[in-house]
């Protein structure tokens, strides 16, 4: 019966963090544009300690595509450079998650899409 009991107040308990656990945001598409060789970096803001971001989808010409969390500051900025023969548009999606009290995970999940212009 105890068993029972403590097996139905976790269900319960597991419900309900699922049901309040994260909201997620697509932002409106973004345009950005990069001269050939040039680096792109588009920031996304400060991040506290237990907030981070990752690429959700990767470019498909990318010679480099990464995140450089600046530590001084906490910003996260995404960098991106095209293929050396590359020039026309990109895409990438890259995902925020923030809202953490350092003793939850990150409750509002953003969802960033850049159409990159690579131009002369």
């Amino acid at each position: 019966m105890k068993i029972n009991t403590l097996v139905c107040h976790c269900s319960i308990g597991a419900m309900i963090a699922l049901s309040t656990s994260c909201t997620k945001i697509d932002k409106d598409m973004e345009s950005v544009t990069v001269a050939h060789g040039d680096t792109l970096k588009y920031s996304l803001g400060g991040f506290g300690d237990e907030e981070g971001a990752t690429i959700e989808k990767q470019p498909q010409h990318a010679q480099f595509s990464d995140l450089d969390r600046r530590g001084d500051s906490g910003e996260m900025i995404y960098l991106y450079v095209a293929e050396s023969d590359y020039l026309g548009a990109d895409y990438v999606e890259l995902r925020s998650a923030r809202g953490s009290d350092g003793a939850s995970k990150n409750r509002d999940v953003i969802i960033t899409k850049l159409n990159i212009e690579v131009t002369e």
